[in-house]
């Protein structure tokens, strides 16, 4: 009987107010605004109970955003979540078809669309051109061979080069890099690494 009444009164304490997130705290985003991490995950947390949040759904919403790689929950009792964003970097900015410029993460996936060629310059990131386009969309892959191609090779470099990469182009798995101070460097075929 006692166990019992423990029983009841614990599931009574959880469901309660005192047990509800009322707080909710990111941390870890740099390209990704809190208020749109808030406009996703709030209504799923704030006023559920903290002792059974709906995690899952909320690392899912999360996910739709191009930027988030992952996210980690950490609870503050009695009723503050917070939520640690993990965030895929820019690696590339991908000239594609009609003007548009398309930031990619180091996975291929389209980090942003950008219409105007100075807010890709922002990123500051190399150029990526391929000699066929490549169709993505914000938050699709750009897995077109050529781009994958340019991205491993970059990503593969050492860390000391991979930033003084101005533009690089890629046409059937050759591979054509200049740097920063307009230096040219042709690194022949390459197949996906």
């Amino acid at each position: 009987l006692l166990l019992g009444i423990g029983a009841a009164a614990a599931f009574l304490i959880s469901q309660s107010s005192v047990m509800a997130v009322n707080e909710i705290v990111i941390d870890g985003n740099r390209a990704v605004s809190s208020d749109q991490i808030l406009e996703k995950a709030g209504p799923l947390l704030r006023g559920q109970s903290i002792i059974r949040p709906a995690f899952d759904t909320v690392s899912g919403e999360l996910g739709t955003i191009p930027y988030i790689d992952g996210v980690d929950f950490e609870r503050d009792l009695p009723g503050t979540v917070i939520i640690h964003i993990r965030e895929r970097r820019p690696l590339v900015c991908l000239q594609a078809s009609g003007g548009k410029s398309l930031i990619l993460g180091s996975d291929g996936r389209v980090l942003t669309e950008e219409q105007d060629a100075a807010a890709a310059a922002d990123a500051a990131v190399p150029l990526l051109n391929t000699k066929e386009p490549c169709p993505a969309e914000a938050g699709g892959q750009a897995d077109c061979e050529d781009v994958m191609t340019g991205i491993s090779f970059l990503v593969n470099i050492p860390v000391s080069f991979k930033y003084e990469f101005a533009a690089s182009t890629v046409d059937n798995g050759d591979i054509r890099l200049s740097t920063t101070h307009a230096v040219g460097e042709d690194f022949g075929r390459r197949e996906k690494l």
